[in-house]
């Protein structure tokens, strides 16, 4: 039989718990920064300032995909 106390149990299900809470928040600061930097570069070619090619690969809406024509 293991020789775990209920103390030792508990602190590893609470380190687990904690690090899978850490990660989904990081992960979430990473989608939200690659949304700005997606919207950011569709406006700078939208407004002329950047070349289309630049947003290649981004969901920029249609009036800014007719540009790249």
């Amino acid at each position: 039989m293991n020789n775990y106390s209920f103390g030792e149990i508990l602190m590893s299900a609470t380190t687990i718990i904690a690090f899978v809470a850490l990660m989904t928040v990081l992960g979430e600061q990473d989608y939200q920064d690659a949304l700005a930097e997606e919207r950011a570069t569709c406006l700078m070619v939208a407004q002329g300032h950047w070349p289309a090619e630049t947003a290649e690969g981004y969901d920029c809406p249609k009036r800014i995909a007719r540009s790249e024509l």
